[in-house]
C-alpha cells in the first residue's frame, strides 16, 4: 500500500498568519478606511492655495490704489469686498464661490490665528491684513509695519484633527505645527 505525501500548511503556520492578520486588521485598516483628518487636510491646502493666490495677486498688482486685503472669520477668508480698502470692509454674498476665499460654513472646522509662527496669542476675528508688492504680510492701518512686529502669523483649522499654516514675516507660507 502506497501513501501519497500531501503538501500544505501545519497548523501552527495557519494561526500565526490568522493572528497576523488580526492586528493588521485592527490598527491599519482603519487608518486607510477612516476619514478622520482627511477634511482638515484638505482645508490646509486650500487655505495655502488662497493665501499664495492673493500674495501673487498683490506682487504683481503693485498700483499703490490697489487693494490687497485679507479678512479673516472663523469661518471663511479671502479678499474683502471693497475696493480701495477700509478698515470695515466685508465679505460680499456673491464672493462665496470665488476662487480666493475659503468658505467653511457647514462644516466642523473651525479656523483660529495666532500671532505668531511659533506661538503667540489667538486673535479674535474679523481681522485684516495684507500682503506688500514683494509678498510680505503687513498691517492693514500700517502698509510699512510687518504684520505683528515681524513674528508672522499662524493659522489652526480645528476639526477632529488640528493642522496648521504658517505665513512667516518674510511672506513665506507654508504647512506648519
Amino acid at each position: 500500500m502506497k501513501y501519497s505525501m500531501q503538501r500544505g500548511f501545519t497548523l501552527i503556520e495557519l494561526i500565526v498568519v490568522m493572528i497576523l492578520i488580526a492586528i493588521l486588521s485592527v490598527t491599519a485598516l482603519p487608518k486607510f478606511l477612516g476619514k478622520a483628518g482627511t477634511e482638515e487636510i484638505t482645508v490646509q491646502d486650500q487655505l495655502i492655495a488662497v493665501l499664495r493666490l492673493m500674495q501673487n495677486r498683490a506682487m504683481q498688482n503693485t498700483d499703490p490704489n490697489a487693494c490687497h486685503q485679507v479678512l479673516f472669520t472663523a469661518s471663511q477668508l479671502g479678499s474683502a469686498a471693497l475696493n480701495p480698502c477700509s478698515t470695515t470692509s466685508s465679505f460680499s454674498l456673491g464672493q462665496q464661490n470665488d476662487a480666493d476665499q475659503l468658505l467653511l460654513s457647514g462644516s466642523d472646522i473651525r479656523l483660529s490665528l495666532f500671532n505668531a509662527s511659533n506661538g503667540g496669542a489667538e486673535l479674535s476675528p474679523p481681522l485684516r491684513f495684507r500682503f506688500n508688492s514683494l509678498g510680505k504680510p503687513v498691517e492693514d492701518t500700517n502698509l510699512s509695519q510687518a504684520l505683528f512686529n515681524g513674528n508672522g502669523v499662524r493659522f489652526v483649522i480645528r476639526g477632529v484633527t488640528n493642522a496648521a499654516v504658517c505665513i512667516e514675516s518674510e511672506g513665506f507660507i507654508h504647512t506648519c505645527t
